[in-house]
């Protein structure tokens, strides 16, 4: 944002923010703060459209528990193997 700041005339093209990975947990964040900022009145009105994420980390649990399921999905592992990994999962 410094970068806007530096450069108040570009304040006024559309602001997209994005990442992929772990920026998942960061990007929707700094929108929100962005968003926030805007409404209550922040010196500098940016001119936030949106935001997105490639491939994002969202939730560790949900994430890793994500794993089996893709890769049964994708037809790397058979049947029988995701029933038993499944099966593990709900149990540990």
């Amino acid at each position: 944002m410094q970068w806007l700041i530096d450069h108040p005339k570009f304040l006024s093209n559309p602001l997209y923010i994005g990442g992929d990975s772990y920026s998942g947990i960061v990007v929707p964040v700094v929108a929100q703060e962005i968003a926030n900022g805007v409404q209550d009145g922040d010196e500098l009105l940016y001119n936030l459209k949106g935001y997105l994420v490639g491939n994002p980390a969202t939730d560790e649990k949900f994430d890793n528990g994500a794993f089996v399921p893709y890769a049964h999905g994708m037809g790397l592992i058979s049947d029988e193997l995701y029933e038993v990994k499944i099966f593990i999962q709900t149990f540990s």
